[in-house]
């Protein structure tokens, strides 16, 4: 796991506070789980219904995250089409849903799907 600060683009806040947070990427999930209170804090502005109407999508921000190495800094920036899934029907008819969840079992700890 890797140290990560964690910023959306258009704040200046950090919701992983001065400790940072853990990063974990898991293949094996679709979702991205974040610590609860960093859920309400990070997106306590953001619009849930530009995530259910997939052609609103472009309006949501990228989510920017600064992954501290161990010799070197790096940015991962997730754009909506990383976390919102979407979803078609037999009809051909889209459906769009936030992939990103809250987490009550963790304080400090992101995971990447």
């Amino acid at each position: 796991m890797r140290k990560l600060m964690n910023r959306m683009k258009h704040r200046s806040e950090n919701p992983c506070g001065k400790e940072g947070c853990e990063l974990l990427i898991d293949t094996g999930t679709y979702l991205t789980y974040v610590p609860r209170e960093m859920y309400k804090h990070f997106f306590k502005d953001f619009d849930s219904s530009n995530a259910e109407n997939c052609d609103a999508m472009d309006e949501l921000p990228n989510i920017h995250f600064v992954v501290i190495g161990e010799k070197k800094n790096f940015d991962l920036i997730l754009e909506p089409k990383d976390y919102v899934i979407k979803y078609t029907d037999e009809n051909d008819r889209s459906t769009c849903v936030l992939g990103i969840s809250p987490d009550d079992e963790v304080s400090h700890l992101i995971t990447i799907g």
